[in-house]
């Protein structure tokens, strides 16, 4: 029974408060409507822009990372070769 006053109260408060913001609203209804249509616009471009600035950070992030892994992969390399030459010269040094 509780849930169910609360509940009441809720969608009460939810009227009251859309009724208060008509009734008080400083503009004409179309006036409205473009407002809201207008900082809508605006906050989707912002963050159309902040998905294109995070993918292109992301996207260099990856490169370098790329990089990093291709350049000590090539030092990994190297050190292997010369670990085989080592082991190979002192096999072959051995009496």
């Amino acid at each position: 029974m509780l849930k169910d006053r609360e509940g009441l109260c809720f969608f009460l408060g939810v009227a009251v408060g859309a009724a208060a913001g008509v009734l008080f609203a400083p503009r004409s209804g179309r006036d409205t409507v473009e407002y809201v249509r207008r900082k809508a616009e605006e906050k989707a471009g912002a963050l159309k822009e902040n998905f294109e600035t995070a993918g292109q950070s992301l996207r260099e992030t990856v490169e370098r990372g790329k990089q990093t892994l291709r350049h000590r992969a090539e030092n990994l390399e190297s050190a292997v070769e010369a670990g085989k030459r080592a082991y190979q010269e002192a096999v072959e040094s051995t009496p």
